[in-house]
């Protein structure tokens, strides 16, 4: 083991790294806005050997705790007196649906019909679903449902025309954009927002210079 270890070291001097940064992110900050944080982060500080484990938010703040990581990227807000929580960005949530369809004007009746349509694809994000789904089945009690807990597999399954669902915006900007989804407007329930948080057990040197870089970077 110390061999290996010694091995590992060496490998990363010749690589130029002096130390190594171990980040524990959401899916959905994974699959959304860490190509671009990585991508001028690494470019900017080639002495820092970055690693990357995905794991659910609701995971997060343990890996943290027990050393497995060094910085989160979560989804969820952390409340605890021994980790920091930094909020990233606040991302407006929005109803989409098939393309092939106007998106209207967002009033009770419309959104009536298109869940008569199409199946509601649920808790694809940790923090907001429970309650935007108590407002929608109060407005709308016979809407079926379909559990995807994959942002990715739901945007794939909302593509075939499977069903609808209620996404943050970065995550389906370039699909609207090119036309495979559209936005439905609503107006019959409080839309949430989707928050992104940075989480530390405590902030040492290398740690504050990622997480100052995140502060400033516009996602």
């Amino acid at each position: 083991e110390d061999y290996e270890n010694s091995m590992a070291e060496l490998h990363r001097v010749r690589q130029g790294y002096s130390h190594t940064l171990t980040l524990a992110v959401s899916p959905l900050i994974a699959d959304t806005v860490l190509p671009s944080v990585m991508k001028r982060y690494t470019k900017d500080n080639k002495e820092t050997e970055m690693t990357v484990t995905i794991f659910e938010s609701e995971e997060i703040a343990s890996q943290i705790r027990n050393g497995s990581a060094d910085i989160g990227l979560s989804c969820l807000k952390v409340q605890s007196s021994s980790l920091t929580c930094r909020p990233l960005y606040n991302d407006p949530v929005v109803l989409v649906a098939p393309p092939g369809r106007k998106p209207g004007t967002g009033k009770a009746d419309e959104v009536k019909d298109l869940f008569g349509q199409y199946l509601l694809l649920t808790h694809n994000h940790p923090d907001y679903w429970d309650d935007l789904l108590r407002q929608v089945r109060i407005q709308f009690p016979f809407v079926r449902t379909m559990k995807v807990t994959q942002t990715h597999i739901t945007k794939r399954f909302i593509k075939e025309g499977l069903g609808v669902s209620f996404l943050p915006l970065s995550t389906v900007r370039a699909e609207l954009a090119a036309g495979s989804m559209i936005e439905i407007p609503c107006e019959f329930a409080q839309m949430p927002s989707a928050g992104a948080y940075a989480i530390a057990l405590y902030e040492n040197e290398k740690k504050k210079t990622f997480l100052d870089f995140l502060s400033h970077f516009h996602f």
